[in-house]
């Protein structure tokens, strides 16, 4: 259903729809670097209005989805170890975060997306951790 505020008529009589379509920013994070903080910044810093944030990070342990309750740190050499879900609750507080025990593989992990992510109406922005 379309919110009559997200109407606009154009000059030709026509109308246009203006509400953003919903957007999940899904990043599967492994092993995350001294960049991991820029990459959460960057996705915390976007201003569309209907961006949601999903972050599966995988432990590499065992296999298997599981809600997060984890203390999760990679050590990045020289620099301190990386908390990755410190570092999400920081940015981006009303992110979803999900541990993925084991390392079943990128494809696999970010599949969960459509069973995780409820309606149709919307697209996806498929990320990892380092690029």
């Amino acid at each position: 259903m379309i919110n009559p505020d997200d109407r606009e008529f154009q000059g030709d009589g026509s109308l246009r729809t203006t509400a953003a379509p919903p957007v999940v920013a899904a990043m599967v994070v492994c092993q995350p670097g001294a960049w991991f903080r820029e990459a959460v910044e960057a996705l915390a810093n976007q201003t569309y209005p209907e961006l949601q944030s999903l972050f599966f990070i995988v432990d590499g342990a065992t296999s298997g989805l599981v809600d997060v309750a984890v203390d999760v740190a990679v050590d990045v050499g020289a620099d301190a170890p990386v908390d990755p879900v410190a570092v999400i609750s920081s940015l981006i507080p009303q992110a979803v975060i999900r541990r993925v025990s084991g390392n079943p593989g990128y494809g696999a992990v970010i599949n969960e997306v459509s069973r995780l992510v409820e309606g149709d109406g919307g697209f996806f922005c498929l990320l990892h951790d380092d690029v």
